[in-house]
């Protein structure tokens, strides 16, 4: 039994008081009607005293549930509204539709004969007209040239008086239906405009184009040919540039370059002279494309912006980053390591800071951190410009900054074992030294074959004590650094604390 079948007929009183009174019960009637499952909808008639409203009929006409609207007409007097008819229509419901129109009397709107031609929906749309005197508005042509349905336009074209807007021809040359713009120019004489022919170069559709440039006397604009370009219609950018005279702008090489389109960014060259922008090679940085970042700088005079090596580096394009700094003398800004810190590329960080041109700042170590691309942060944290930048940042806005106190641990115990290897060499050199001095030549010689001797015996046989002793001693050193620094850092915290 389900679970709130069983809580009401162990506990009705309180049932209804919880369900009931939150309108849960009249909610579960409408879902059952839109849902088409009657049998609960009449147990929920049967059991439960809410009211059904007039969104369960509509809901069930909209999904097409006949005998749902049915059994709600003659048990439950319930009302609907004209959405129900509307919403059959457009989902192609003709059953209910006729069955509503005969036994109804809400009827519908013009969105009813609208909303089924622009879904193809001829059977509805042919129903309507005859039996129903709303009518409909020019969105029904509209949406039927727009989504392809020639038989709702042709009898649409014949049988009612509506027309259509501009934005019948612009859908028809956007989706390339030749068959449709020929019976748009032949019946309704309408002005085209210049976005017909935008909009039909920009798709690619080269049939289009060449058929309105024949047929129609309206003009087009250099978007024409930008479009065509940025969408990479070769054959149309061609056909366009031999057959029209509006041309283009600087946005189609552009266009075709961001696209990753270098065959029409050549072509463009050799044969227009608009050119393009820095946004040309901007854009390709940013894709990674180095073969088209190099043809521009060899072919083109524009150049870029730092906009290049922060999009390279944004997107981990290495390649492209060491050849903008390298060929085009692109500086490695805080703007392009900070884009490439929040992405975690170490090893574009790595290189950017290395040839950096400004002061350290705390965005690339905070944006690192943040997207929990730790190693770059640490790396970053390990140079003192940065980590002073950082540790700046944060005592202005009251951060925390155990990170660093991370890192400078580490740094500190590095250090600390380096400089106690070089003070061990520097000693046994000055001990040697002194033998020398006191020992003469002959002292020199025979301390010498007899530390080599030694030094082979030590090597060979107390490798491993050697070893262990090694590793004994640094472990002590990193403890005892370790003790150090957190005593000095507990006490700068105090010291903080004292003066806050």
């Amino acid at each position: 039994m389900p679970l709130r079948d069983k809580a009401k007929d162990e506990a009705p009183s309180e049932w209804h008081d919880l369900k009931h009174s939150s309108g849960f019960c009249t909610k579960m009637k409408g879902d059952y009607a839109g849902s088409g499952n009657l049998v609960h909808l009449k147990w929920m008639h049967m059991n439960c005293d809410a009211e059904i409203t007039a969104k369960a009929m509509d809901g069930a006409a909209r999904n097409g549930h006949l005998p749902v609207i049915q059994w709600l007409h003659n048990n439950c007097y319930v009302d609907c509204t004209t959405v129900a008819m509307d919403d059959a229509a457009m989902n192609g419901h003709i059953q209910v539709v006729r069955w509503l129109h005969e036994n109804r009397s809400e009827g519908c709107t013009k969105a009813a004969m609208d909303k089924a031609a622009s879904n193809g929906h001829l059977v509805v749309v042919e129903f309507l007209h005859q039996n129903r005197s709303e009518g409909c508005t020019t969105a029904a042509m509209d949406g039927a040239v727009s989504n392809g349905h020639s038989n709702v336009f042709q009898f649409l074209s014949y049988k009612r008086r509506e027309g259509c807007t501009t934005a019948a021809m612009y859908n028809a040359a956007s989706t390339g239906r030749l068959d449709l713009i020929m019976a748009l120019s032949k019946m309704f004489q309408a002005d085209f405009t210049a976005t017909a022919m935008k909009c039909a170069a920009t798709n690619g559709h080269l049939g289009v184009v060449e058929w309105l440039t024949r047929n129609r006397s309206e003009k087009c604009t250099t978007e024409a040919m930008d479009g065509a370009a940025t969408n990479g219609h070769f054959q149309v950018v061609e056909w366009l540039h031999r057959n029209r005279s509006e041309g283009c702008t600087k946005a189609a090489m552009d266009g075709a370059a961001r696209n990753g389109h270098a065959n029409l960014v050549r072509w463009l060259s050799k044969n227009r002279c608009e050119g393009c922008t820095t946004a040309a090679m901007d854009s390709v940085a940013g894709q990674g494309h180095l073969d088209a970042v190099k043809w521009l700088h060899r072919n083109r005079p524009e150049g870029c912006t730092s906009a290049a090596m922060t999009n390279a580096a944004s997107n981990g394009h290495l390649a492209v980053v060491k050849y903008l700094h390298t060929n085009l003398k692109q500086q490695a800004t805080n703007a392009a390591i900070t884009a490439a810190a929040t992405n975690g590329h170490l090893r574009i960080v790595e290189y950017l800071h290395e040839n950096r041109s400004e002061r350290c700042s705390s965005d690339a170590v905070k944006s690192a951190e943040t997207n929990g691309h730790r190693a770059v942060a640490e790396f970053l944290l390990k140079h003192q410009e940065c980590r002073l930048a950082y540790e700046s940042d944060k005592m202005r806005t009251g951060g925390n900054s155990s990170l660093v106190r991370e890192v400078k641990l580490q740094n500190a115990i590095d250090t600390t074992i380096c400089d106690g290897d070089v003070r061990e060499k520097r000693n046994n050199c000055k001990e040697q030294a002194q033998s020398e001095e006191d020992g003469g030549a002959q002292v020199k010689q025979e301390y010498h074959a007899e530390n080599n001797v030694a030094n082979i015996k030590a090597s060979t046989c107390d490798d491993r004590q050697e070893t262990e002793l090694r590793l004994r001693i640094r472990t002590e050193i990193e403890e005892e650094m370790k003790v150090k620094l957190r005593a000095e850092i507990r006490a700068e915290l105090l010291a903080e604390i004292d003066d806050l």
